[in-house]
């Protein structure tokens, strides 16, 4: 359950058709929302207007890291792709900032891993076990970095050509 309100969804609706991402129709008392996009095309076209679901970035110690959070990041994106991984593993957690104990700083990559602090839960819309959903990991990596992490994100939303 993504929990929602009504009036979120109709504020959302309302903006993503104020942009021409949407279109609304009525059928009797049923109101019918599509696009002409394929999926792809549609998140690319919303890819400008998309926050980055990362609040903060910070560097915990394994021993410290709550158990079952989700890979994020580059370790996403390399579970998920056939990208290499990086040294350090990256991690996202929906909470308080102030129930981790981390650091601004990486000093030990084999010591600690890099925790990403999400405005949402990274697993609610999630098709991985243990993988943050695919669509909220694209819209968090920066773009035009790394000619291969760009193949990478392309080969991950090549499921919404489908």
């Amino acid at each position: 359950m993504l929990c929602f309100s009504a009036m979120q969804i109709s504020r959302a609706v309302k903006q993503l058709t104020m942009l021409g991402l949407l279109s609304v129709r009525k059928e009797g008392v049923r109101v019918v929302i599509s696009s002409n996009d394929c999926r792809l095309d549609l998140f690319e076209k919303a890819k400008p207007f998309l926050l980055n679901p990362i609040r903060k970035k910070i560097y915990v110690e394994y021993e410290d890291l709550p158990e079952g959070l989700p890979l994020s990041g580059y370790s996403a994106l390399s579970e998920l792709t056939m990208l290499g991984g990086s040294f350090t593993k990256t991690f996202a957690f929906f909470g308080k900032i102030g129930e981790l104990k981390g650091t601004a700083l990486l000093v030990d990559d084999a010591a600690q891993a890099e925790v990403e602090i999400w405005h949402y839960n990274p697993v609610l819309l999630s098709r991985h076990p243990g993988v943050v959903d695919a669509l909220s990991l694209a819209a968090s990596l920066p773009a035009g970095d790394d000619e291969r992490v760009e193949q990478a994100i392309d080969e991950l939303l090549s499921v919404l050509r489908r």
